[in-house]
């Protein structure tokens, strides 16, 4: 279907300047005078995806791709948009950070010399002070900064965004802590009195958003404690738990798609290291516990290791997300 798509198109796609992003906007086609007409039919074709109104992509772009991969386009489409500023989720996905949700229902941005719109259908307006210096451009898109994205995460949905953006930011080098403090504290803003917390337990040795999004639920709800990517040793094979419980030989292993591979190969081979992984680890007396991503963002997953450990069962959790 996509090289099929591409084909019946593929003449007047090739007319079309795509910019950096690999969008087409009618603003930049000043060559054609039938700009109009052209995009038209090629969206009847099925040929271009619209994205945002003016902004349109093509269709084979977006076969395949992961949901946060199609909401970090549609972010970026309305970054094309003159007077928006991408914030929140958006700004997080622009930049390459973690999400807790990787399909938000809600395109987030400012609009600091616009109306105040609030909510619409897709759509969220964010509000509060914008300084120049926390406003940073991304290939001709204005975006917040990666610090003020994670206060802000925290504002609108959170401490686990907020948490598990900041993980990935320390794990790519993408900010600091102090970054994010010293906005904490220059501005004062409504919801922020969970980022010292944030700030102090995050770690920057995560693999993923889902080892990120689990070591949040142990940090708030702070009934047991972990050490994330413990380095174990056996027989000159090193091994990296995902978490050890410290105080005990339980760990946790956060198993998303990307552990065991695509094909079937590849996963035939993972999965046979992971059976030596597991007899080696067993060995030195360690428990693994494996978990999927539907358990960890559901809470089973920690509510199961609070069972191992003996320790008193919590049905319901506080929620630490908000949408």
């Amino acid at each position: 279907m996509p090289g099929d798509l591409l084909q019946a198109g593929s003449t007047d796609l090739r007319q079309l300047i795509k910019n950096q992003h690999g969008m087409i906007c009618p603003r930049d086609q000043t060559h054609l005078t039938d700009i109009g007409t052209r995009l038209r039919s090629l969206l009847k074709k099925g040929v271009l995806t619209r994205l945002e109104r003016g902004v349109y992509i093509p269709s084979i772009s977006l076969a395949g791709i992961e949901d946060w991969e199609h909401y970090r386009y549609r972010s970026l489409a309305l970054g094309h948009h003159h007077g928006k500023i991408l914030g929140g989720l958006s700004a997080a996905a622009v930049h390459g950070l973690w999400l807790v949700d990787s399909a938000p229902s809600e395109l987030e941005f400012y609009r600091p010399h616009g109306d105040r719109v609030g909510r619409g259908l897709g759509y969220r307006q964010l509000h509060g002070r914008l300084p120049p210096q926390h406003v940073s451009e991304i290939a001709g898109i204005r975006v917040t900064s990666i610090a003020r994205t994670i206060v802000d995460l925290g504002r609108y949905h959170g401490f686990s965004a907020a948490f598990v953006a900041l993980s990935a930011a320390l794990a790519h080098n993408k900010c600091n802590r102090s970054d994010v403090l010293r906005i904490t504290e220059k501005l004062n803003l409504h919801g922020t009195k969970e980022l010292p917390r944030i700030l102090e337990r995050a770690a920057g040795n995560l693999d993923s958003a889902l080892e990120a999004i689990f070591h949040a639920q142990v940090v708030y709800y702070g009934d047991f404690d972990v050490i994330p990517q413990l380095r174990v040793v056996v027989d000159g094979r090193t091994y990296f738990l995902d978490f050890a419980v410290k105080g005990t030989h339980e760990s946790v292993e956060c198993d998303g798609m990307e552990k065991y591979g695509q094909s079937p190969a590849e996963q035939k081979n993972k999965l046979r290291k992971q059976k030596r992984r597991a007899d080696d680890l067993t060995r030195t007396g360690i428990t693994s516990n494996h978990f999927t991503y539907r358990e960890v963002v559901t809470g089973h997953a920690y509510r199961t290791m609070l069972r191992r450990l003996g320790l008193p069962d919590r049905p319901n959790l506080p929620a630490i997300y908000l949408p």
